[in-house]
């Protein structure tokens, strides 16, 4: 005796599944139907065929449908063409927010959907579920999302799922889904989208558990990339969520599914009265008290996105009430308990997303992104020496002001009480007592000093947090505190015991002595920290003996250069023409743009998803490739769709913003921000056109567009544009086409390449390493074009700006080392003339001066530039852009240091006179007077170059006075 459907075992639990799946699908947590299949295999044929009849709902079924209540969207009834669809204002139909539909046709794999062949299901949400299907007419992929039939045809029902089309279409973007079309067909609405290769960040977490922390923050970083344009474009997304993060073939995240979005230009809430739609555990609490949402509500979404990633599970648990609750009232468990590899600052930036009053977030996505970047994969690097001795040198700077205030101050206290002792042999014990806690305090607790965080670097320990204040302070104790103070408090101690000196011992050492001690000792701390430093190699992070010891390292934060990118580019204005169609198919027909090769351009404006598209008029015969039609790349234009209409035959292509790229650098120079972005899309098209074999058939500099956030399109041809005198006068090319190349095979393919380089590297800014990237296509036009694209993306790791505080860099190690260096050259070569010679004291000096700025001329044309341009990877260059010579390298040392060299002699003998002055007072001669006052104005004069010279470089970064006079300019390596 069979068993009742209440006593089958097996039934209640194959209706508990289904319930649960379902009730999964509305918060959108549900696995996949193949997974859930896996989990109860022994149920595997019932699941199937439960979910099947739920999903493609048999003939009959109730719930959904369609009469002529659906008002905006309705088969074209004249066109026989299946793709085509008309767009009809509410005015034209009544449609009821109660009345039910009629019933839907059937729909199983391999059923037609219009022009799509289904083939099988991707997903299933609240609203419909959504479909791999193939466009029948040209082959190509899509995800088909259609409105789940259990829902009513209302019209708030279908304008909240259309709404998606409408939003989505504004928006192309590499980092957020395309939408290809919309409509309606035998009852059914569907909206054609780009088809991702199917994985989600979600299944990323369910597979593989918690992210590791730098790739974790890149995809959130494509995430917010692509809603930073959203935002742009007037529309907040509302559902960001892990299942809507779509990952593609190369790894990047896109954002999709629009379909709870907002816009901020005409706000038209489809929410329903009291009820949320959405995930709760991605919304914000905004979302849930019926306020006004914004920006900021994605930024929590994506916060919460991140927490998921980092913790393998949400912010907030529990049913849909406990999550509602939790979000409102509730701050999330701190993301680095769950997650101990997570580092405490980047959960604290997190929480600073998550925030419940909106006004406690970030401003803007931007804000957020710059907040992210360090810690992701592109975000640190190891710092590099030079970048780290600049930061010591600022520091050095600014603490020796401190402590040459201190020590005047008690030198004032001691003239005041007639202390007898010199406190010059105290500064070292002074500088001891600031150096250290400055850099214990500042290191430890923040993680920078002033001079690292002017140059974006940071000591951090094995976990990527400040090292606190033990760490900091051993760290400090050995460098600057054994390396640097320890030989300054010898230094002091050699002056306490000449100070103590009597008449007889003091009067032994020469004036020569006591001006080449200081030198040497300069030399000494440099020598005791370059064996501190001595164990720096790439391979360890460049880490020294003191960062061993403390367990600490130094890291570099990537500037970040790219994020806040906006043209204001103008845009194309259709020629009018009477002779044309004022409709085709379902666009508006607005004017024309020119030609492709003879095929005449049209604007249109496609009324259904309201947004711009270009409309090719074709011969009778003429096909598109299907390979061009299926081509999918964001530097390309999307292939729409075609039609007929009056035997005018045409295509339409997605709608191209801006202006080419030769007209754009006809009238300025392209930035290398946007430059170093279109010649590296624009390699990595061509690699993968020539792999595909979706070349165009001929290639043009004027073929390349730019849009206002520095993106590329490749057209298929250039765009020959109407005249604005009037119809008659045909069309006209826009630009030269000077580089255009009829053949694409791989020389050709190279010299456009080459040709596109020349335009994108106009900048001034533009670094070293990319002039000579550029320089070698010349010199190798066949060389790979992925060798070109990798050497792209590693300058993109890098910053290229060559800023005030690079130069300060500079100038910091300079007088730090440099000045050390030759001044010792010079002193030496003098206290040889003078004791060796009978030469004058003032010749001894201009003389060891002359050789003085020999030596430097020599390092100059060795390593083309100088010890601090090599140590800050800084490159020399000739107004010509190529690199500066040696001689011209040699030259500018030579102008850049006869005034530093020269300040310093004239010191030197200055004090000398004035020390002869002072010994021999009462019985001066007119003569010494006389060379006292002249040196003194020299002195004076030469300061004032060396200011002016200091100030120009700091305001001029890139071309100082030096550089003037010496025909260079300074750009990054």
């Amino acid at each position: 005796m069979g068993h009742l459907d209440g006593e089958n075992p097996d039934l209640d639990r194959l209706e508990r599944i289904v319930s649960d799946y379902q009730h999964e699908l509305e918060s959108d947590n549900a696995p996949s139907v193949d997974e859930l299949v896996r989990q109860h295999p022994e149920l595997a044929d019932q699941i199937r065929a439960r979910l099947s009849s739920t999903i493609f709902p048999p003939s009959g079924t109730k719930g959904g449908g369609q009469s002529d209540l659906t008002e905006r969207w309705m088969p074209n009834q004249e066109d026989s063409s299946a793709s085509t669809f008309v767009y009809r204002s509410e005015s034209d139909s009544k449609l009821s927010s109660e009345e039910p539909a009629p019933s839907l046709s059937p729909l199983r794999p391999g059923a037609q959907v219009g022009p799509y062949r289904l083939i099988r299901q991707l997903g299933q949400g609240g609203m419909g579920v959504v479909l791999d299907a193939e466009h029948q007419a040209s082959g190509r992929r899509v995800a088909l999302k259609l409105l789940s039939p259990n829902l009513p045809r209302t019209r708030e029902t279908i304008d909240r799922f259309l709404n998606e089309a409408n939003l989505a279409a504004a928006l192309s973007h590499p980092r957020t889904t395309f939408v290809y079309e919309a409509g309606e067909v035998d009852g059914h609405f569907f909206i054609a989208m780009e088809r991702m290769p199917g994985r989600t960040l979600r299944d990323e977490v369910q597979e593989r558990g918690q992210l590791p922390v730098p790739q974790a923050v890149d995809y959130a970083l494509d995430v917010l990339e692509g809603l930073e344009a959203a935002h742009k474009a007037g529309v907040i997304h509302r559902d960001v969520k892990p299942s809507n993060c779509f990952l593609d073939e190369e790894g990047r995240v896109k954002i999709g599914d629009f379909g709870l979005s907002k816009s901020l230009v005409a706000d038209s809430d489809l929410t329903r009265t009291g009820t949320f739609l959405g995930t709760p555990q991605f919304a914000a609490p905004e979302q849930f008290r019926r306020v006004d949402v914004d920006h900021r509500t994605d930024e929590f979404a994506v916060g919460a996105t991140l927490y998921f990633l980092l913790a393998g599970k949400p912010p907030f648990t529990g049913d849909a009430a406990a999550v509602i609750a939790q979000i409102v009232a509730d701050d999330p468990p701190a993301l680095n308990s769950v997650n101990s590899a997570v580092p405490k600052s980047l959960s604290r930036v997190i929480q600073g997303a998550m925030k419940k009053d909106p006004d406690q977030r970030y401003c803007d996505v931007a804000e957020f992104r710059r907040a992210l970047l360090p810690y992701s994969s592109q975000g640190k690097s190891i710092a590099d020496v030079g970048r780290r001795v600049a930061a010591f040198f600022v520091d050095g700077l600014l603490l020796s002001i401190v402590v040459a205030v201190i020590s005047a101050a008690l030198a004032t206290f001691q003239w005041l009480s007639r202390s007898a002792s010199d406190i010059g042999i105290w500064q070292g014990f002074i500088a001891t007592l600031v150096w250290i806690p400055y850099f214990t305090a500042c290191e430890g607790m923040f993680g920078c000093s002033l001079g690292k965080f002017w140059f974006g670097l940071r000591v951090v320990d094995a976990e990527g947090e400040p090292p606190g204040i033990w760490r900091s302070l051993v760290r400090a104790l050995i460098l600057p505190g054994v390396a640097w103070l320890g030989v300054d408090l010898l230094e002091n101690r050699y002056e306490e015991l000449m100070f103590r000196a009597d008449e007889a011992v003091f009067a032994s050492i020469s004036v020569w002595n006591s001006a080449i001690v200081p030198q040497l000792f300069s030399i000494a701390k440099i020598g005791a920290c370059l064996v501190v430093c001595s164990t720096m190699r790439v391979r360890n992070g460049f880490r020294g003996i003191h960062e061993y010891v403390s367990s600490t390292r130094v890291i570099r934060l990537s500037a970040d250069e790219l994020s806040a990118i906006h043209l204001a580019l103008p845009q194309m204005a259709p020629a009018l023409d009477s002779s044309l169609p004022e409709r085709l198919g379902t666009f508006h027909v607005l004017g024309r743009l020119g030609e492709f090769a003879g095929v005449p351009v049209l604007a249109a404006q496609d009324e259904r998803l309201q947004r711009p598209a270009w409309i090719c008029l074709t011969q009778t015969d003429q096909k598109v490739p299907r390979s061009r039609i299926r081509l999918a790349r964001t530097a390309r234009q999307r292939w729409l769709m075609e039609g007929e209409d009056d035997g005018i035959k045409w295509y339409a292509l997605e709608s191209v913003d801006g202006i080419s790229l030769t007209e754009y650098t006809r009238f300025a120079d392209l930035p290398w921000a946007i430059g170093r972005k279109v010649f590296l899309e624009t390699c990595e098209e061509l690699a993968s056109a020539s792999k595909d074999g979706t070349l165009p058939n001929s290639l043009a500099t004027d073929q390349l567009w730019l849009n206002n956030n520095g993106h590329v399109k490749l057209l298929d041809q250039p765009l020959l544009e109407s005249r604005r005198g009037g119809e008659s006068e045909g069309v006209q090319a826009v630009v030269s086409a000077g580089h255009r190349l009829e053949s694409t095979d791989k020389s050709s393919i190279t010299r456009f390449l080459s040709a596109v380089a020349q335009l994108c590297i106009q900048d001034e800014e533009t670094p070293g390493v990319a002039l000579d990237l550029v320089r070698s296509q010349h010199r190798n036009p066949t060389q790979s074009i992925d060798a070109v694209a990798s050497a792209l993306r590693r300058m993109a790791l890098h910053p290229y700006r060559f800023r005030w505080d690079d130069r300060l860099g500079v100038l910091a190690i300079s007088s730090g080392v440099e000045t050390i260096l030759y001044g010792t050259v010079a002193f030496v070569v003098a206290m040889m003339l003078g004791t060796q010679t009978n030469l004058p004291i003032a010749y001894s000096v201009a003389t060891g001066t002359v050789i003085g700025l020999v030596f430097a001329a020599s390092i100059g044309y060795g390593l083309r530039g100088g010890l601090a341009f090599w140590l800050t990877g800084t490159d020399v260059r000739s107004n010509s852009r190529a690199p500066a010579s040696s001689a011209r390298c040699a030259w500018r040392n030579v102008v850049a240091w006869t005034p530093v060299l020269s300040f310093q002699a004239v010191l030197g003998i200055w004090f000398i006179f004035l020390s002869g002055m002072v010994a021999g007072v009462g019985n001066v001669p007119m003569e010494t007077r006389f060379t006292w006052t002249m040196l003194s104005a020299y002195l004076g004069a030469f300061g004032i170059v060396q200011i002016v010279g200091f100030v120009t470089a700091i305001l001029q970064p890139r071309r100082g006075l030096q550089d003037i006079l010496a025909g260079t300019y300074l750009v990054r390596h």
